[in-house]
């Protein structure tokens, strides 16, 4: 799997898409409620948002002071709009140095895209301050379960373990599954493409969605209700630098 190229066209997804990414990502946003519940109560004067995204999070943080990074100038630009007295920054999170440290370095959904995650994890980390919080919201391994089942060129999630290796303990963590419903087959698979979560590739062109494919998740995973799932299993940990407060 060429990570580089899965990023790539990530990037490519995200920026095109991101007038109307907030229409398609309610797990997302669901998601980042979690995660700031979580940090409630904890010194955010300064934070660090990476995969600021459209700000999901920068909206719902109490902090004087936010920088975003992101690598997808669409988002980037959002964001820019949205909040003009914090910063924002368009570049690969693995390649970022903010050349300083936070009370809070937090990510909502932008873990499963990185290319070394046990570098980019330990970098993240030593960007909080002494007393400070490491939180995201990831989605891993058993996720996009239905619509894996009938397509292959959809992003492979990295496993928890694979999330928290090298990292301290963390003081709260917890897996969730969270599934978002649609109306129609095709619509689910629409919102997989437009929070850039599909990709193409020598491996899985011959896995594409077929007709045949949407008849079988239809028969498969249609409700009562008429509607069709999508299933996120998304990690969320808070990570305290020198330990428990």
């Amino acid at each position: 799997m060429d990570l580089k190229k899965i990023k790539d066209q990530a990037r490519h997804n995200f920026s095109r898409a991101a007038d109307v990414y907030a229409d398609y990502a309610g797990v997302q946003k669901q998601a980042a409620d979690i995660l700031i519940a979580m940090i409630s109560g904890e010194n955010t004067d300064s934070v660090l948002d990476i995969g600021s995204g459209t700000g999901f999070l920068t909206g719902k943080l109490m902090a004087k002071e936010v920088t975003g990074v992101d690598f997808a100038e669409g988002m980037v630009s959002i964001c820019r709009q949205n909040w003009p007295d914090h910063k924002f920054v368009c570049e690969d999170a693995e390649k970022f140095d903010p050349g300083r440290s936070f009370d809070a370095v937090v990510s909502n959904f932008t873990f499963q895209w990185l290319s070394d995650l046990p570098s980019a994890m330990a970098r993240f980390y030593g960007w909080v301050k002494e007393g400070g919080i490491f939180a995201f919201s990831a989605p891993v391994k058993g996720s996009l379960k239905e619509l894996k089942s009938i397509s292959g060129s959809f992003h492979e999630f990295p496993d928890e373990g694979a999330m928290l290796k090298g990292m301290p303990g963390a003081e709260k963590l917890q897996i969730k599954e969270m599934t978002a419903w649609y109306e129609t087959p095709v619509e689910a698979v629409k919102s997989i493409k437009n929070i850039g979560a599909n990709y193409s590739s020598a491996e899985n062109d011959g896995k594409k969605i077929t007709r045949a494919g949407l008849n079988d998740y239809r028969e498969k995973y249609g409700s009562r209700e008429g509607r069709y799932p999508v299933t996120y299993r998304v990690l969320f940990a808070v990570i305290r630098k020198g330990g428990v407060k």
